[in-house]
């Protein structure tokens, strides 16, 4: 009789460990979707040129104070770190070019919060001159 409440009591046990098991792995992320955007904007009077983006998402803690990176990509999914801005309260931000930059593409990935997810936008060429944009703007066509 031991035996029977005691094996019972174990299985008791084990099935309610599966039930809460199984509603820990449906639950669903509470994560709002973020969304960056870059762009090349120039500076009007002077032509300076500078990178612009802006962070947008569906839950307004989410669009604020978000850390962005600007990224150089290199070949084969690889990248290298250009610069790194913080958007103002409507999503904005602002990194300006440095003499001598790397011809290719560039595009800005926002860091994943506690309530946000992490987002990359897509690439935005840049060149010094007008022959290599072209060529830097195939380039980022056919490895996408």
């Amino acid at each position: 009789m031991r035996r029977i409440c005691a094996t019972a009591a174990v299985l008791a046990l084990c099935g309610g460990v599966v039930f809460a098991g199984a509603g820990l792995a449906g639950a669903k992320s509470k994560k709002a979707n973020s969304n960056a955007s870059i762009n090349v904007g120039f500076e009007s009077g002077t032509g300076v040129p500078f990178f612009e983006g802006g962070v947008s998402s569906g839950k307004n803690g989410c669009v604020g104070g978000r850390k962005v990176t600007v990224l150089f990509a290199r070949n084969r999914d690889k990248t290298a770190f250009f610069a790194r801005a913080t958007t103002d309260s409507s999503g904005y931000f602002r990194v300006d070019m440095k003499p001598g930059m790397r011809i290719g593409g560039y595009f800005a990935r926002v860091k994943k919060t506690s309530r946000c997810k992490f987002d990359d936008s897509g690439e935005v060429a840049w060149s010094n001159n007008n022959t290599t944009l072209a060529r830097a703007q195939r380039w980022i066509r056919r490895h996408r």
